[in-house]
């Protein structure tokens, strides 16, 4: 299926303890490009959403906020180790053998007293969620890439439809052409050579754009063949549309019918808007 670069992910996890929360904003790159934004540091958890995304979408530039609320506590440790140390001390010294020690006196005391916090949140939360927000992240772009293909699909029916209407009158355009060049010919002489009808057959030939025709008919079918296939498509459908612009400049070069050469000219305006919208394609 077609999948669109531009795409919005969001995913929340949430209990009385804490709520996690991560939206995921992809736009046009032509490569992977990831930034990641959250005060939870883990390097795990970075490193997995880099491979994640890198497994799920094969370009793009994404933008991840991971916003983390509530989930840990103040946990207050007391060294056991070093109190009796302390008062082994104390008990030697004359001075303060009978002195009974406070928390007040021993919270300040190198290594005696340790203040940190203990967190609900494991990484498996983290991961949990991210992955939800890259899930939905790719039904966005595969949404906005249905939106694409249907445009898509209506402008290479347009073309095929010009391509028809130039085929139907290139009989008409190469008679009159010839009819053209006699006229010229017949100017100087009265009686066409067998020579002059080998060139008016060559000048003709020259200005023939059947082979055009036939190529655009080609690039379209690659085109839809491309579409209808899995995996990236952007790069293989820009190629193509580069080939069908150049043979759509050549009729318009080519053409001197007034109403064929608008033809072409259309055709151009319709291969540039396909480059356009396929510019969003992965």
């Amino acid at each position: 299926m077609i999948q669109s670069m531009t795409g919005f992910g969001f995913s929340k996890l949430s209990n009385k303890n804490f709520e996690i929360s991560c939206e995921i904003k992809s736009v046009n790159s032509k490569f992977i490009d990831i930034h990641f934004k959250s005060a939870q540091q883990s390097f795990s958890v970075e490193e997995h959403l880099n491979q994640k995304l890198k497994s799920v979408f094969s370009r793009g530039q994404f933008d991840v906020r991971l916003n983390v609320l509530g989930g840990s506590s103040p946990k207050l440790s007391i060294n056991n180790d070093v109190l009796a140390q302390l008062n082994k001390e104390i008990k030697k010294s004359k001075h303060l053998e009978n002195a009974t020690l406070k928390f007040s006196d021993i919270k300040n005391f190198p290594g005696a007293v340790s203040l940190s916090e203990d967190s609900a949140i494991s990484d498996a939360h983290l991961t949990k969620v991210i992955n939800k927000a890259i899930d939905d992240l790719r039904h966005s772009r595969l949404s906005e890439g249905n939106k694409i293909l249907k445009v898509l699909n209506i402008k290479i029916k347009n073309i095929l439809s010009i391509e028809a209407s130039l085929r139907k009158m290139i009989p008409s355009i190469n008679k009159q052409r010839k009819k053209n060049v006699k006229e010229r010919l017949n100017y100087f002489l009265d009686n066409p050579s067998e020579e002059i009808e080998k060139e008016i057959a060559l000048q003709i030939m020259k200005q023939d754009v059947s082979e055009e025709l036939d190529r655009i008919g080609f690039h379209i079918k690659e085109i839809n063949k491309i579409l209808k296939s899995n995996g990236p498509h952007g790069k293989k459908i820009d190629f193509m549309l580069q080939e069908l612009f150049r043979e759509a400049n050549t009729l318009s070069v080519k053409l001197d019918n007034s109403k064929a050469k608008k033809l072409a000219i259309n055709l151009k305006i319709l291969v540039e808007e396909l480059r356009e919208q396929t510019q969003n394609i992965q």
